[in-house]
């Protein structure tokens, strides 16, 4: 009989799913962190936060799926931050 507890859950995926080596992309400039924020308010007039929540508005989800909205919001931002980083706007 197997215990729960000493058991990890992901075990029995572990053979489907193998480990994924994964480096997530430097956003340019974020060595420079207040030229990033710099940024973001001449872009969007707001913080990188701050324009994730109005893009987000008002929302009736649960908790998880708050979180994963923020994740995409955020992820979208950042793509826009390092599009313009790329370009040479923060200049």
């Amino acid at each position: 009989m197997l215990i729960a507890s000493r058991v990890r859950p992901w075990t029995a995926l572990d053979r489907h799913y193998p480990p994924v080596e994964f480096e997530p992309r430097p956003l340019p400039g974020s060595d420079r962190p207040l030229e990033v924020a710099l940024l973001a308010r001449r872009l969007w007039g707001a913080s990188i936060a701050e324009e994730r929540d109005r893009r987000l508005g008002p929302s009736e989800a649960t908790p998880r799926v708050r979180q994963a909205e923020r994740g995409h919001v955020t992820r979208a931002l950042l793509a826009e931050l390092r599009a313009a980083l790329e370009d040479g706007q923060h200049r």
